[in-house]
């Protein structure tokens, strides 16, 4: 989640209120029985009573329709889609997928025409448009076209990100920009170009100032057989340890340390892979490539690689110099999928004796319908609450770890419960207004929203290149009532709680709501963020970049993640869940007494 938490309301208007019946339930049976074209007919006859009972919105739609695709039931899914842009012609999104439909079923020139529409109605449908470039074959782009590219990149850049130069000087941009733009004399593939440009949007050393779009070409890479690092790594103090081997040769196994790859000492592989990842620090970069998986970011760094001359340091010390052979990117993928994920977004509450144990997900919604519509996540968060007071818990765990973050109006109702006085996000807010920005605010909707409209006004009257204080961030209430838990609270966080979870971890932190116990974050809770993007106009490449700047509310401005105040590492090697064995043993011998939480906000 890259846009900063109190902004996402201004895109999005949660509906509330009584859950409607999927649209699917409608659907399914009469498919079913009688076919697509009938249960659209029957639908077409029955809507005015279908809409008061079953959600019927084109967000609901949509789902049916790319749950029909993923399903390979591709006519169905044309069907349903066909129906989305009768009934919201005016949809960007609707012609977008029922463009995306048409080309999963072979129709292509029918694709290219709804593409197009999308794209009149949406000028910055990005996604679109690399599609049409895709389908018409344009598969390199010129010296002159890749040049123009890089120069509006680096312009836009500087006109639009709140600070491009808060961390690495005017200067080390203008030296590699002249060295990239002089090494450009051929047409080069998107994949090319990338390569090419992620390291000069990497010197922000910002997080949320990065190229979208993933890794292009690597599908077709992957179709041709291509081959990759046969290992999955973690990181255990800056060292690069085997998590997982996937070759034929189980000399090497997990736990050992990975010393050299293919005469590259490893902090020249790790420094070769940080070129192609935007962040603030080299321990943000490394939780983003056990994430992201070092065979893929390998490959990006380095290209392919048929045999591993491996140096690994064992256990007990000895070193061994192994050489592996490379495996098919199927094979990859097949072996690599039991991988537990850096995210979880299971919302849980159990008992662990009278230890309340709340695992409340990410902080956006993860069924169906609008990302930022809260009512099933308040909805959880008050049965929890209400379960825990009725069996009278004495301490209460969240477990924020593995956590992507998400939007404050679901961390707010939560906190609430255990806050002891009136809490808020930040201390300071300044955001910056340009040409770029001012395209994107001038048609968005802020509602009745103080902060919005004051943005608003700010960013559309000022001059570009203006920077301006957002308001103090109005403070949200704790609860008074019955259910307001008043025993000890511990919050579990670890290098994986990320973006509005690391914020929120800072927040209760800041205001003494509650002990940190684990791994500091990588994330940090006071950084630039309030995201936008924009596109390069040939080759559609999407930038990402930040043009707020938050501060955590106790003033700390330092690059580092939020850092617990009971410090325990997860040990991969093991099955023990180190972080969460540690915080019960700390209830049980009470021994956080001895750590004094205090309100450390700026008043």
């Amino acid at each position: 989640m890259l846009i900063t938490a109190f902004l996402y309301t201004f895109y999005y208007s949660p509906v509330l209120g009584q859950t409607k019946k999927s649209i699917v339930e409608y659907f399914k049976p009469i498919v079913k029985e009688k076919g697509i074209a009938a249960a659209i007919t029957e639908y077409h006859q029955q809507r005015t009573e279908l809409i008061k009972s079953y959600d019927i919105s084109e967000g609901a739609l949509n789902d049916y329709g790319y749950g029909l695709m993923n399903g390979k039931k591709t006519n169905e899914a044309v069907e349903i889609f066909k129906l989305i842009v009768k009934e919201f012609p005016n949809s960007a999104n609707a012609w977008d997928s029922f463009a995306e439909a048409n080309m999963l079923a072979g129709n292509k020139d029918i694709a290219i025409k709804y593409y197009e529409k999308s794209i009149e109605l949406n000028p910055r449908n990005y996604g679109a448009m690399k599609m049409l470039n895709k389908i018409k074959g344009k598969i390199k782009f010129s010296v002159q076209e890749v040049k123009q590219d890089l120069q509006y990149l680096y312009k836009t850049l500087e006109e639009s990100h709140y600070n491009l130069y808060m961390h690495t000087k005017k200067e080390v941009f203008d030296k590699e920009f002249m060295k990239i733009n002089n090494s450009i004399n051929d047409s080069l593939t998107m994949l090319q170009i990338k390569k090419l440009v992620a390291p000069f949007v990497g010197l922000a050393k910002h997080g949320h100032c990065r190229l979208e779009g993933g890794l292009d070409g690597f599908d077709e890479y992957r179709r041709n057989n291509g081959t990759l690092f046969p290992f999955d790594i973690f990181f255990q103090n800056g060292r690069v340890m085997i998590e997982a081997n996937y070759s034929n040769n189980q000399d090497i196994v997990k736990g050992d340390e990975i010393l050299s790859i293919n005469g590259r000492a490893i902090e020249k592989v790790k420094a070769g892979i940080y070129r192609h990842l935007s962040g603030e620090s080299d321990y943000n970069k490394n939780s983003k490539i056990e994430d992201i998986r070092i065979a893929f970011l390998y490959w990006l760094a380095y290209g392919e690689e048929k045999v591993y001359d491996i140096i690994v340091k064992k256990a007990n010390g000895r070193k061994i110099n192994i050489k592996i052979n490379a495996i098919p990117v199927s094979d990859f993928l097949k072996n690599s999928v039991n991988k537990n994920e850096s995210t979880s977004r299971k919302r849980e509450l159990k008992f662990i004796g009278n230890v309340a144990y709340l695992h409340p997900g990410p902080f956006y919604n993860i069924g169906q319908g609008e990302e930022y519509n809260n009512s099933e996540f308040v909805k959880f968060i008050n049965s929890s609450f209400a379960e825990i007071a009725k069996n009278k818990a004495a301490d209460l765990i969240i477990d924020i770890r593995n956590n992507p973050g998400g939007d404050d109006s679901f961390t707010n109702p939560m906190v609430a419960y255990f806050a002891t006085k009136p809490f808020h996000f930040y201390s300071k807010f300044s955001y910056r207004t340009s040409r770029i920005t001012k395209e994107i605010w001038k048609d968005l909707n802020v509602g009745d929203n103080t902060l919005g409209i004051e943005m608003k006004k700010n960013i559309l009257s000022g001059k570009d290149g203006d920077r301006f204080y957002g308001k103090e961030s109005m403070k949200y209430q704790p609860r008074t009532d019955s259910l307001k838990f008043k025993g000890n609270v511990f919050v579990l966080i670890d290098r994986y709680t990320w973006s509005a979870a690391t914020g929120v971890a800072a927040m209760i932190q800041d205001f003494g709501f509650a002990y940190l116990i684990g791994e500091e974050t990588s994330d940090t809770p006071s950084s630039c963020g309030a995201t936008h993007s924009f596109i390069l106009p040939n080759t559609i490449i999407s930038v990402t970049y930040p043009k707020g700047y938050t501060i955590r509310p106790n003033g700390n401005t330092s690059l580092r993640g939020t850092v617990p105040d009971f410090k325990v590492m997860d040990n991969v090697l093991t099955q023990k869940d180190e972080i969460l064995d540690y915080a019960l043993k700390l209830i049980k011998e009470k021994k956080y007494k001895t750590h004094k939480m205090t309100d450390k906000s700026i008043k």
